[in-house]
């Protein structure tokens, strides 16, 4: 029985990694410390990768950000104990809603992102495949979108 559910996320792990990279997200498997579904506990362990890499000069490139799923996180600036660091407290309300769309989706699955001056990354379990890998890539347009707007109103 494990064997075979072990299987099954493999092989729609994979079917998330396709069909993120046909939808232009370069993405693979990583390791890196993320939230236990279980133990609802930090630990290290596997999920994907899918990165967007923004051009050079594009209105979202910022010092680094990260929206973490965090349970009991001191200081959550989102419902659920979602935190982000690296970006203005109080969010800014364009901010806000990019992250709450993404904490209301993906309160019982992992779910993070990172953002640098070249890319956006999301960090997610693959588990629902093709369809998964699509809400991963409407969450970072979405995100992407946040942060010109935001870079925008900060040079207005």
């Amino acid at each position: 029985m494990i064997g075979a559910m072990l299987w099954t996320a493999r092989r729609t792990s994979r079917a998330g990694i396709a069909e993120a990279n046909d939808l232009g997200l370069e993405t693979s498997e990583v390791e890196r410390e993320i939230l236990s579904s279980l133990t609802h506990s930090v630990r290290r362990g596997r999920c994907l990768r899918s990165r967007l890499p923004l051009p050079d000069g594009h209105p979202a490139s910022m010092r680094p950000w990260r929206l973490l799923q965090r349970a009991g996180a001191k200081h959550p600036q989102l419902p659920s104990g979602w935190r982000v660091d690296g970006l203005p407290t109080p969010l800014p309300p364009v901010l806000r809603t990019a992250f709450v769309a993404v904490t209301e989706e993906w309160k019982e699955r992992l779910f993070e992102a990172e953002g640098t001056a070249t890319d956006v990354c999301a960090y997610w379990d693959g588990f629902h495949g093709a369809r998964e890998a699509r809400a991963v890539r409407d969450h970072l347009d979405r995100i992407v979108a946040a942060l010109s707007e935001h870079a925008a109103s900060r040079t207005a």
